[in-house]
């Protein structure tokens, strides 16, 4: 697989694993210790530890919680995503546009 498309996977997967299952321990494996969340939700923090808590409350307060890529691409260290969050009958849908820089086989950086 190319560079480009690793990236891409791992971008997926913090969506997939992390925001749509829950498995929050995928974070520390796929995001660097120094993650930035340059734009994160109110009232949440930057770190890659505050991403860990913005998973699991989105999952605790919209049943049926999960996020969809609906376009993703890749050049060089940037990935970009074109997505929606959403829930179960009658939550609302987000429509997501999101960066993410990466950097040695992590997630370094975001913005949306």
């Amino acid at each position: 697989m190319s560079k480009l498309g690793e990236n891409r996977n791992l971008v997926r997967r913090l969506y997939e694993e992390v925001f749509s299952a829950g498995r929050l321990e995928v974070v520390d494996e796929i995001l660097t210790e120094d993650y930035v969340n340059h734009d994160p939700p109110p009232g949440a923090g930057r770190t890659r530890a505050d991403v860990k808590g913005i998973a699991a409350g989105f999952r605790e307060r919209i049943p049926g919680f999960r996020a969809q890529i609906d376009r993703i691409a890749a050049e060089g260290d940037l990935v970009a995503v074109q997505g929606v969050i959403s829930g179960s009958a009658g939550a609302p849908e987000i429509k997501l546009g999101e960066f993410f820089r990466i950097e040695n086989g992590r997630i370094a950086e975001r913005w949306g």
